[in-house]
């Protein structure tokens, strides 16, 4: 058995049959948590997708079946930072508990899509049409039995598939149509269709006959997709022209470059053993580091549909991806134009008729299987006359596979019990297994019996709802919970995001005590630093004090910064102690205007900005010798303006807490060097939203102004090489600042380029609705509130509907609803799998033991 490609150049295959397809995959989009309308809109622009197909296509719905092993072995690769040792090990331990709970695979469906383009020989006529070449009448002969001779040769056999360049660039011309002909009427809602590598064309070739047992080998000679970056963009991708010397030779002959393909190389595409079995079944075999592994498939199809669909409720082809083991489908469609389509109706039902006739003629009733058919050829012209429809002639085929006939029977009866309820009838015929089985090659021949096609409208097709999709997570990173009624583990890898040009922040919105900050500290606390990257906590309640007895692993590389009114905190927040001179001048300055209630256009900013030049000179210089500068200015003009600066910030200096900012000593710093930094801010006291300024304490003023450093440190904490996350508990509370709301705006807005993000954990979404469309991944834990309900389902992009309102009520704790960087949406289980990790996450309230501290 062979896969029917004998050459692959950019997303384009040529067959055996010298038949050239485009290959697509189809970008799909969320349908869940749509109301009906939204629903219908989306069937709506299914149906106008299959109706404006114009030439035969082949879509293949396939779950990417990946193995644990696999998975955590990739993501060990990508391991650096001083807890790589630990995180193996912490991969290894996750993967064992996954494959305990789940076995040893998990899936993902994609959709993809090849269109055929033609036949070489008809492109290569018009392609002599457009060729704008003076020739003389004997090379013209010359050429046309040099042509004939060929196509000769290639019919016999004689020699293999050559194509010469400028028929490629018909090709590419072609395929460019096609694409935004088709990119134009895309199933999905606002996104596209996105070419193949020969990679992915590799891949979806050769994966019929790895079923159950592995991933195929990677073939060198197909290339991936190369992207193009402009002005710091990722451009569309484009049919590029490159042929590897090892899938190719080319040579010039004197009608031009020629690409002559390699067989052995395309042969390999369909390496393995396959064997027809007893009980319907195929038996597969591959050797795999030296052994003979085997596994079983069936093949499915349908040869009886329902005779009406509904949409929502009826949405077949979506189901699968709800099924607990792995369903592929395969749907060829030929269509039919409307004038064609009318044509054969008529001609049916004129057959129909003739049958009744025959039977009324013989004594007989009209049969009830008569009286349906002719029934539904009727509804079927209406559709034809009333929604000129074209007629789509399909055929749908389902696979299976497992690793024992057992088990791989159980799932065809448990598949065939699912479509029964549809109105579905699949049945698994012995004597076409192999001719199935190809239905899953691209660009190969439809080999079913009539009695397993059929003759569809566009709105019976669209009604299986083509490029849905269940998805959460990126499915490359660390583990963090569960989705879905199958449990399929949702991965993450929050510095994926800015490599992909989106951002990495993220928010962590709900009542008190739903799981906002166990799951922020998971994702950003503990998990990022622990495979290589950094994180800096802003706590104002305390509550990560136990990391350290919990979090042993993390010795020597966890800093907790206290601001307590005690020596040896003075001078923690002295910017000049952990920034560079200029970017700490300019911070000194915005601390002492707000201070000093100075306006940039005050003389006193004149006497400002020229003590802070002076400082830039000094040896170690620092907030407190800002002070001292201040009172030895010798500028005339100046000096009284000076002196009164300097007074007032020796005022501050002497109030509660004014010592982490102005110290006559040495100062003790934050760090930016440590993995994990935690910034206890307890014991600031920010003043409440809306409250004057006229009217703040000094404490509160301090607090503000000490708002200045802790931003200016976060932001230098994410100019680091490695991936940063910032997170901001309590966000709010620092967000009714202008320095907090100030590092919020900045880390969300700048993130992708600072290879950072921030994870902003608040209670309401309305703090955030400005910034929700630079927020990366949304987590929403549960509220009561109908106002907040409805702010959530606006900060999300979901309807206002009753079903979606009980849905955000009913989320229960530790398992949020969870928007990805996609935009896809679903509840995410939290698991942070090991217990000690659990137990320095839990930030709810225990009673304490018999001689604990008060």
């Amino acid at each position: 058995m062979k896969v029917p490609i004998d050459y692959i150049e950019g997303n384009v295959i040529v067959t055996s049959k010298k038949e050239m397809w485009a290959a697509y995959e189809m970008v799909g989009y969320s349908y869940d948590n749509k109301s009906k309308s939204k629903q219908i809109a989306d069937f709506r622009r299914v149906t106008s997708f299959l109706s404006s197909l114009k030439t035969k296509v082949k879509i293949f719905i396939l779950p990417r079946v990946y193995s644990f092993n696999d998975h955590f072995s990739q993501l060990k690769k990508n391991l650096s930072g001083p807890f790589a040792a630990l995180a193996e090990v912490h991969a290894n331990d996750t993967r064992d508990y996954l494959i305990d709970l789940l076995g040893k695979e998990g899936s993902e469906h994609s959709q993809y899509i090849f269109i055929k383009l033609g036949n070489k020989n008809d492109l290569l006529e018009a392609t002599k049409n457009s060729v704008k070449k003076i020739k003389s009448f004997p090379q013209e002969i010359k050429e046309f039995f040099l042509d004939r001779k060929r196509e000769i040769e290639e019919v016999a056999g004689f020699s293999g598939l050559e194509i010469y360049e400028h028929e490629m660039i018909k090709v590419q011309g072609n395929e460019r149509e096609v694409f935004n002909q088709y990119k134009a009427n895309t199933v999905n809602t606002g996104r596209s269709l996105r070419r193949l590598d020969e990679h992915e064309i590799s891949w979806i070739s050769q994966r019929p006959f790895w079923l159950g047992i592995g991933e195929p080998p990677t073939q060198s000679i197909f290339t991936k997709k190369q992207k193009k970056v402009v002005a710091d963009r990722v451009v569309e991708d484009q049919l590029y022209f490159g042929s590897n010397k090892k899938k190719a030779d080319i040579s010039l002959t004197k009608k031009g470059k020629v690409i002559r393909p390699r067989k052995a190389e395309f042969i390999k595409l369909s390496s393995g053993l396959v064997e027809k079995q007893e009980n319907r079944t195929l038996k597969l075999t591959q050797m795999v580091n030296g052994e003979s592994v085997s596994s079983y498939c069936s093949y499915l199809t349908v040869s009886d549909i329902p005779d009406g669909y509904w949409v929502p409720g009826h949405e077949w082809l979506y189901y699968i991806q709800d099924i607990e083991f792995p369903v592929a489908v395969a749907i060829e469609i030929d269509p039919i134009d409307n004038e064609k389509s009318k044509t054969k109706v008529n001609n049916k039902e004129l057959e129909i008729e003739e049958q009744g006739k025959m039977t009324s003629e013989a004594g007989k009733d009209f049969k009830s299987g008569l009286q349906d058919a002719f029934e539904g050829v009727k509804e079927l012209e209406r559709s034809l006359n009333d929604y000129h429809f074209p007629l789509l002639d399909v055929s749908i085929t389902f696979e299976l596979h497992a690793e024992s006939e057992e088990k791989l029977k159980n799932y065809r009866t448990w598949l065939q019990s699912i479509y029964d309820r549809l109105d579905f009838k699949l049945v698994c015929p012995a004597g076409e297994q192999l001719s199935l089985m190809q239905h899953f090659f691209p660009g190969s021949e439809r080999k079913v019996p009539k009695d397993y096609t059929f003759m569809m409208t566009p709105p019976e097709l669209a009604a299986g709802m083509l490029g849905a999709q269940k998805r959460l997570g990126d499915n490359q990173g660390f583990f963090i919970g569960f989705t879905g009624n199958r449990n399929k583990p949702v991965f993450m890898d929050p510095s994926l995001a800015p490599q992909l040009d989106k951002s990495a922040s993220g928010s962590f919105t709900g009542t008190l005590g739903g799981g906002k900050s166990y799951l922020a500290n998971l994702i950003g606390g503990y998990l990022t630093p622990l495979y290589g990257g950094k994180s800096l906590i802003i706590d104002p309640k305390g509550d990560r004090t136990k990391w350290k007895k919990y979090f042993k692993e993390f010795e020597g590389q966890l800093e907790y910064v206290t601001l307590e009114d005690r020596e040896e905190d003075y001078g923690k927040l002295d910017p000049f102690g952990f920034l560079p001179v200029e970017k700490a001048v300019e911070v000194a300055q915005n601390i002492v205007t707000y201070l000093a209630s100075v306006r940039v256009e005050d003389d006193e900013y004149t006497a400002l900005v020229e003590a802070t030049e002076q400082l830039k000179h000094l040896e170690n210089p620092s907030m407190y010798k800002l002070i001292e500068v201040l009172e030895s200015l010798d500028d005339d003009d100046l000096k009284g303006l000076s002196i009164k600066l300097a007074k007032r910030c020796r005022a501050f200096a002497k109030a509660p807490y004014g010592k982490l900012l102005f110290y006559d000593g040495p100062l003790s710093t934050i760090k930016l060097e440590k993995q994990i930094t935690i910034l206890q801010v307890n014991n600031l006291k920010l003043p409440e939203q809306g409250k004057m300024r006229t009217d703040f304490d000094i404490k509160e003023t301090l607090s503000v102004a000490l708002m200045y450093p802790i931003t200016a440190f976060a932001i230098a904490f994410s100019e680091s090489e490695e991936f940063t996350v910032t997170i901001l508990d309590e966000a709010w509370a620092f967000m009714t600042t202008q320095a907090g709301a100030e590092l919020v705006t900045r880390l969300i807005r700048t993130g992708r380029s600072m290879f950072a993000a921030v994870y902003v954990i608040s209670q309401n979404v309305k703090d955030l609705m400005a910034a929700k469309q630079n927020l990366g991944v949304k987590f929403i834990f549960r509220s009561n509130d109908i106002e907040e309900i409805h702010d959530i389902l606006a900060f999300l992009d979901l309807e206002k509907t009753e079903e979606n309102i009980e849905m955000i009520k009913n989320i229960e704790t530790g398992a949020p609803l969870m928007q990805d960087m996609e935009g896809n949406i679903g509840i995410v289980k939290v698991d942070a799998v090991f217990e000690h990790v659990h137990q320095a996450l839990m930030t709810t309230p225990t009673k304490k033991k018999d001689g604990d501290a008060a």
